[in-house]
């Protein structure tokens, strides 16, 4: 149930805040790599969040912009994305019997992953509103999601 409410709220944003559709291809070409590497699932699940939030964000603004919303749409389009993915990793591999805090570690990277990209972009839209509508530094809205979903990785490579 504390899952639940956690991507309710995740979702439940007054903004859907675009990210760059290059970095968000870029993120799914990297998670393809890292599973056929090898890469833990707990990290990859991380990315795999990240790129799942960001799709469903464009997919949000796609829809505001051409006037297709709906009541709800904000939080059932992430939710949609989320559901259909968990249903086809379930049904084509399965999640292994890797466990982390008693979730398959595909599951939980995917949740951290999503928390640690919605924080990261969240933070880099005050850091521009805090310095009036400007960035701080140039690419500032593609590093500090990337850095901090880096970061993640490092801290899971190491819990894990």
């Amino acid at each position: 149930m504390g899952i639940l409410l956690i991507i309710f709220c995740l979702f439940a944003v007054i903004q859907a805040y675009g990210v760059c559709p290059l970095c968000t291809v870029a993120v799914g070409a990297g998670v393809g790599a890292s599973r056929w590497l090898g890469v833990h699932d707990a990290i990859v699940g991380l990315w795999i969040g990240a790129f799942l939030l960001a799709l469903s964000w464009w997919i949000s603004a796609y829809l505001r912009a051409h006037g297709y919303t709906f009541i709800g749409y904000r939080v059932l389009v992430p939710v949609a994305i989320y559901a259909t993915t968990w249903f086809s990793v379930w049904c084509s591999c399965g999640f292994g019997c890797c466990r982390l805090w008693g979730a398959s570690c595909l599951s939980m990277g995917v949740l951290i992953g999503g928390v640690v990209f919605a924080a990261a972009t969240i933070t880099s839209c005050v850091l521009k509103k805090m310095h009036n509508n400007h960035v701080l530094f140039y690419f500032q809205k593609v590093v500090i999601p990337f850095v901090l979903l880096l970061l993640a990785s490092i801290l899971v490579y190491v819990l894990v």
